[in-house]
Order: C-alpha cells, then sequence, then structure tokens
C-alpha cells in the first residue's frame, strides 16, 4: 500500500503547481479518501452494546451521476429566458455540478460505511475482553473471527445504506474483498489492537479505540505511545455516537495528514443527523501546506426513520482549501430522497476574484440532470454578469425538494463579536481559524473534535480577509443550540506545517443572530 501511497503523493506534489476548480475527484481528494479507506471505523449490529449505525443513509439519487449526465438534460422552456445553453453544458461537464461537488462528501461517508460492519465485527470479538480489562490494551489477534454468511450479508447491509442497491451492494462487496478491504467467506481474521475505556463526561458513555494492521490477516500490536488509529464513542442508549480517524503518511520530508469524524445523532422523537468533518493537510516539504476542511450535515426529512421510506434527507455541505495565499470554497445545499433531489451550490476561487459562481440543478432518482442553471456574479456590485441555462424546472415535480432557506432542527446562526482584529493583520495570519469550545475545554486536549461547536474562517466569499470586529455578514459555523452558547469561548487555531493546529484562549463573543 505504501508505494502506492508514495506514486500518488508524487503526482500530487507535481499537481500542486496548477490552479484547478476545487473538484471532489483530484488527486488531493483522491489520496485522502485512500487514507480514509485504510483508517476509518463505523458500527455493527453484531453485539448489542455497541452502535447498528453510524450515519443516516445516502439516497440512491446521490449515488456519481453519470458522465453523460448533461446529455440527458430536458430540452424545453427556460424560466428565465436564458438562451446560452452552450456555456452551461460546457460548465456542466467542467464540474460546476452541485452533485459533483457532493461526490466528496458522499464518498468520504461511504469509505466509512463500506467498511463499518467489517470493524465491529471484529471489535465484537474480542469487546467482552477489553470491557473486562479497561485502560489496557488487549493485543491484536487476542482472538480471530472466522467470516461467515450472516456477516458478509451484514457488510451488504451496510453497502445498501451507500445508496445501491442489493444487487450493487453485494458487487461493491466482491470487490472490495478483491481489493483486501474486506475479508472472504471462511478466512480467519484477527480482532484489534484495542482499549476500553467508560467516559463520565460529555455526551457519551463508552469508548472504543483501536488499530487494525493494513493487511487485514496480520494482527496488530499494541500501540507503544498509546494513540490508536481509530476511535469509537457511544451513549448507553446508543442514540449518539462519535467516529474519528487521525492518520498520517510521511514520504521523503513531504507528508499528509487526515483527521476525520462523523456524529451520528438518532434520538426519539427527533430527525436522525450526521455530521461528517474532516480536516486535511498536506506539506512539501517546503514550507507549503494546502489545507483543506470539509464539513457535510445530513438530516432525515422524517422525525422517525420508519416514516422516511423515500429515504428523503436535507444536507449541507462545505468544502474549503487554502493554499498560499489561494482559497477555494464550495458552499452546497438541498434535499434529495430516491427518487430524485434539488441542489444548489455557491464556489469561489480567488483566481478569479471578480465573480462567485451560482449554479443549481434538478436530477432524477438515477442522478440524471433535468435542469441546469449557472450565474456568474460580480462581487463588487452584487449583479448578474453572465447566466445560462438547460432544461425546465418542474415544479410539480421537484417543487417538494425546494426550500429558499434550508433549516436543521434545533439550528441557530451565530455570529463572532468582540474580537478586536482581522484575519491578515497583526498576529492572526489569513490561515488562522476561530473555532468554539465550551467553557473548561481546552481543544489542544480534543484531537477528536468532540467538543467542537464551531468556527469561522479567515477568508470570506470574495476572498477578503475577515474583520473579527464585525462579522455580521459572515457565515459562522455552528454545530450547537442556544443553550450552548452561555460560557461560550473563541480560541485562535494556528496551522503549523505538520497540518496540525495549536490553539490560543482570545477575546470574543459568540451570539445568536
Amino acid at each position: 500500500m505504501w508505494r502506492i501511497l508514495s506514486l500518488i503523493l508524487s503526482i500530487l506534489l507535481v499537481s500542486s503547481c496548477q490552479k484547478k476548480k476545487d473538484d471532489s475527484n483530484s488527486i488531493e481528494n483522491l489520496l485522502g479518501r485512500l487514507l480514509i479507506r485504510n483508517a476509518l471505523l463505523g458500527s455493527s449490529a453484531i453485539n448489542p452494546e455497541l452502535p447498528k449505525n453510524i450515519a443516516v443513509p445516502i439516497p440512491r439519487s446521490l449515488r456519481k451521476p453519470s458522465t453523460t449526465g448533461s446529455a440527458n438534460i430536458r430540452s424545453g422552456q427556460t424560466p428565465r429566458g436564458v438562451s446560452k445553453a452552450l456555456d452551461a453544458v460546457d460548465f456542466y461537464l467542467s464540474g460546476y455540478s452541485s452533485q459533483f461537488d457532493m461526490l466528496g462528501a458522499g464518498e468520504v461517508l461511504g469509505e466509512i460505511l463500506q467498511e463499518s460492519k467489517r470493524d465491529l465485527i471484529l471489535v465484537s470479538a474480542a469487546y467482552s475482553e477489553a470491557k473486562s480489562k479497561p485502560g489496557t490494551c488487549i493485543p491484536g489477534g487476542f482472538t480471530t473471527v472466522s467470516i461467515t454468511q450472516s456477516m458478509l450479508d451484514e457488510m451488504v447491509d451496510g453497502l445498501e445504506r451507500l445508496g445501491l442497491s442489493p444487487d450493487e451492494a453485494k458487487a461493491e462487496l466482491l470487490n472490495l474483498q478483491n481489493e483486501g478491504v474486506l475479508p472472504q467467506l471462511g478466512q480467519q481474521v484477527p480482532t484489534p489492537a484495542m482499549q476500553f475505556r467508560a467516559l463520565s463526561t460529555g455526551d457519551y458513555d463508552s469508548e472504543i479505540s483501536y488499530s487494525l494492521s493494513d493487511s487485514i490477516g496480520t494482527p496488530q500490536a499494541c500501540p507503544s505511545n498509546g494513540k490508536y488509529q481509530k476511535v469509537i464513542r457511544f451513549n448507553t442508549e446508543l442514540t449518539a455516537v462519535l467516529t474519528s480517524i487521525s492518520r498520517s503518511v510521511t514520504i521523503v520530508g513531504s507528508s499528509i495528514r487526515v483527521n476525520a469524524s462523523v456524529r451520528y445523532s438518532n434520538e426519539s422523537g427527533k430527525k436522525d443527523k450526521t455530521l461528517v468533518r474532516m480536516t486535511r493537510a498536506v506539506s512539501n516539504g517546503r514550507g507549503n501546506t494546502t489545507l483543506t476542511k470539509t464539513k457535510t450535515l445530513i438530516e432525515e426529512c422524517e422525525r422517525e426513520s420508519a416514516n422516511n421510506t423515500s429515504g428523503c434527507v436535507t444536507l449541507k455541505y462545505k468544502n474549503e482549501v487554502k493554499s498560499g495565499d489561494s482559497y477555494v470554497s464550495t458552499e452546497v445545499e438541498g434535499r434529495t430522497d430516491n427518487d430524485g433531489g434539488y441542489l444548489r451550490s455557491i464556489y469561489f476561487d480567488d483566481s478569479d476574484a471578480a465573480n462567485v459562481y451560482f449554479y443549481e440543478e434538478t436530477f432524477d432518482a438515477e442522478g440524471n440532470a433535468d435542469y441546469y442553471y449557472i450565474a456568474y456574479i460580480d462581487v463588487t456590485t452584487d449583479t448578474t454578469n453572465d447566466e445560462a441555462e438547460l432544461g425546465f424546472y418542474d415544479s410539480s415535480i421537484y417543487g417538494k425538494y425546494y426550500e429558499s432557506t434550508y433549516r436543521f432542527e434545533g439550528e441557530i446562526f451565530v455570529k463572532l463579536s468582540n474580537v478586536g482584529t482581522t484575519f491578515g493583520t497583526g498576529s492572526f495570519a489569513a490561515e488562522d481559524y476561530a473555532v468554539y469550545y465550551p467553557n473548561g475545554i481546552n481543544p489542544n486536549n480534543d484531537p477528536l473534535e468532540e467538543y467542537l461547536l464551531g468556527y469561522i474562517t479567515g477568508s470570506a466569499s470574495d476572498g477578503s480577509n475577515i474583520d473579527l470586529t464585525n462579522t455580521d455578514d459572515y457565515y459562522t459555523e455552528f454545530y450547537g443550540d442556544a443553550a450552548d452558547l452561555t460560557g461560550l469561548k473563541v480560541w485562535r487555531g494556528v496551522l503549523k506545517e505538520d497540518g496540525t493546529f495549536t490553539y490560543t484562549l482570545i477575546t470574543g463573543t459568540v451570539v445568536q443572530i
């Protein structure tokens, strides 16, 4: 595997010199997903004390769109009277599509789910031993698991939660078995090196930390530094689950570090919700670091999953890429189910600082676009410079997906005040972050970002540095509710060359808008 990583990383270092659109299939993102494929964990119903799922299901309509998607856009009336259809085709095929923007989020979550059943099948076999000896590492290979057909069926169930049909899930199982990611029928697989710990604070009651070897058939020793690749935390009721990984690779002076977490809640009477966060830092060893921060929020449309038979979800996605003075951001929101959906995006690239791009589309159950619209917006005058359109927006089909403002259950909007500085001036570098934490929690001691409640970046949507003394016009990420604002602290996050952050407490107040 390391030879493959070395090859991909060498390609990455060459391609990083080229400025390009934020693309979920870039070499950098492919490498990040490769690390996640070999590092992330999930959940299974094997042991009743462990979570059954770690995320809401992905609708079938969010599977990878057809490569000929724009060719399938229906012809007909254009509601806005826009006639530049050729431009719309060019933009759509070049990746200015909300579905393509969502591929990165969907595939990251997919990499987690495709291994989730495998991981906790193995964890379950040594769970009782680890729980009986809290705080003690149980070495990998404490026992072995003989893979049965029912276990493989469990893995197929997990793959179906990616939006795959039963036949597609079985085909994907075979593919992952051939890659050595998932085990074969009858294979003897060692349990991971793992440690159980009871928790007395926060939303979770139990924690399992564990590591697996890169080769699924090789036992993994207990880590000498006490740091495991994977962690899962959950409460006794299994209504709150946090999974996370931290993985890094260094090759010939260059490095890539990936930190990812998935927070899943399925409390009775509330909508099931998944929050996925990932930070990826790529350093070329010459002081140049490319930092990518991604957040995906997915919420089921019904308060009881049993009633959500269409697989309907509302979602928001934000991806930010910083490299030196360059900044690229993509924000997506919309609603989809197994029959189709509506998504809209705002894309900004500071190499084209005069324009922000807005595009929206509707699509059917197979991901084929029925309607597509794109506009250039001059950020200096807030006017539309140009626009293009294909197809017809049919409200009788897609009206159920559309909202002028998408809101999530319990969501509030906040702003940051009384900081008295600006990103990019004085001690605040443009690549810094201001993060929000509860009183008494130091983010330097929270590598899993379990207690992180939100953040604001150093760049606005037009690429300018954000004035922290007046952030009313800037969107601030916030994951908590109104009760979490009491005593909330603001910390400055400084990016280091190894891709990690150092946090310093600063003045500032987070208030509800």
